[in-house]
């Protein structure tokens, strides 16, 4: 076993195996909960077999097998609030989890830096109020969009489509975990010697997914500076491209997150974002729109870092870590 580290300031297996980086994680387990939807699928019938007002008949010779028809139930901007409501804490984990971590836990998991778990937590309280202020502004107007719906649809309209307000209530909900990475203490005081088979196993998966997660977090800059140097270059016919405050803000949020993201202690990453970070220093999106020179000067400056991490980026095994 190789216990040097790597050239490119990536953590050696060796070096993963003598401590667990994952001892500066806690996972998070969300999970969100929508059960009722908004449309349903009809049944499909041969001509002059029980055709009902739920189904779309064919011609005898029709494979049904061929044919798929759903009708919407509800049309509701309150609905669809509920799921991208639902959407912004997916998104809003996984922009501060440990980056490649959706590859090796399972789904609805997400390893977030203890150096952040704090201002985490409280941004998650709030866009979990939000969810719950959807719902229930849904609830409120339930009722009526189901009858709104039930006079479009007319023939199709069923009653026994729509549960009862109370059934609806306990359709929707949002619950989260913190969870720690390794065997539980419990463990160590039943066998000290299975505790240490534990730990051995977390930190071999660890050794396995080191190259992989350092290599997601590279990918993530790269992807940011990319965007960055499109929006600010010219187009083909010279002229400047219209890019919003959040080309900017996204940046100095990476920025600020790095450190505690950087879990592998990537030190040629680290050194590449501090360089952006210099160059971004007292620039505000303002300025870079107004200032042709200014602007000029910064995609030049990051083009520069881009195909810098762009050579470091390589391919590496990955093996997912099961938390049962």
């Amino acid at each position: 076993m190789n216990n040097q580290a790597t050239t490119d300031g990536v953590l050696s297996e060796g070096e993963a195996m003598q401590a667990n980086p994952f001892d500066k994680v806690v996972l998070i387990a969300l999970t969100i909960r929508i059960q009722l939807g908004a449309s349903k699928k009809l049944k499909v019938v041969k001509e002059g077999y029980g055709e009902s007002c739920e189904s779309i008949t064919t011609t005898t010779d029709t494979d049904t097998s061929m044919v798929r028809a759903n009708k919407k139930i509800l049309d509701s901007p309150e609905y669809e609030a509920i799921g991208s409501a639902a959407n912004q804490i997916r998104t809003f984990l996984y922009g501060k989890m440990v980056p490649g971590g959706q590859k090796i836990f399972k789904s609805g998991t997400y390893p977030i830096p203890i150096a952040i778990l704090d201002s985490v937590d409280e941004a998650l309280k709030e866009k979990v109020d939000y969810f719950n202020l959807a719902v229930q502004k849904f609830l409120e107007v339930y009722e009526l969009r189901k009858e709104e719906a039930k006079q479009r649809l007319k023939d199709l309209a069923d009653e026994s489509d729509y549960p009862p307000l109370e059934k609806v209530k306990n359709a929707f909900g949002v619950t989260y975990n913190f969870i720690s990475f390794g065997p539980p203490q419990s463990l160590e005081g039943f066998s000290k010697d299975l505790y240490q088979r534990e730990v051995a196993k977390i930190k071999e998966s660890c050794a396995e997914a080191s190259v992989e997660m350092q290599q997601t977090l590279r990918t993530l800059f790269s992807d940011l500076i990319s965007h960055m140097v499109e929006r600010l270059k010219p187009g083909p016919d010279g002229k400047k491209k219209i890019f919003k405050d959040t080309l900017i803000s996204n940046a100095k949020e990476f920025f600020a997150d790095f450190q505690a993201r950087n879990i592998f202690n990537d030190t040629e990453l680290e050194g590449l974002v501090n360089r952006c970070r210099n160059i971004l220093a007292g620039r505000d999106a303002e300025t870079l729109r107004k200032n042709n020179n200014v602007r000029e000067v910064t995609a030049a400056a990051l083009e520069k870092i881009k195909l810098t991490v762009d050579e470091m980026i390589t391919s590496a095994p990955v093996r997912k870590i099961v938390l049962d």
